[in-house]
């Protein structure tokens, strides 16, 4: 049985979240089980990805400050590169889309240079 469905949108970056009317249907204490079930596997979920994007962190409870920054980057290079490539961005947007690229890039670039010192 579908419960839940989940929409994400380009323009504000967000996902939201749509119960279906069998969801609706149900008991609350079966509603509970299925929403606790349902962040669990959303968490193991994220937890793979971020392993494969960055490797296994020793301590995955309380990632450092440079590790979300470096995550947050690397979310905006990859957001700028589907954005450029959209027909309805006029010549600004591509101005800002290419600034914030260039900055996450070079940030990146930086941080990896202080690590390897």
């Amino acid at each position: 049985m579908r419960i839940i469905s989940f929409n994400y949108s380009l323009q504000t970056e967000e996902a939201k979240a749509t119960t279906t009317t069998s969801y609706n249907e149900l008991d609350d204490v079966i509603k509970m089980d299925c929403l606790i079930d349902t962040i669990y596997e959303l968490e193991n979920l994220r937890d793979s990805l971020h392993e494969k994007m960055y490797g296994k962190e020793e301590d995955e409870e309380c990632p450092d400050d440079l590790s979300r920054i470096k995550v947050w980057l690397k979310g905006e290079v990859s957001d700028v590169r589907k954005q450029c490539h959209e027909d309805d961005v006029d010549a600004r947007e591509l101005g800002i889309l290419d600034g914030r690229l260039e900055c996450a890039e070079n940030l990146l670039e930086q941080i990896e240079k202080w690590e390897n010192e």
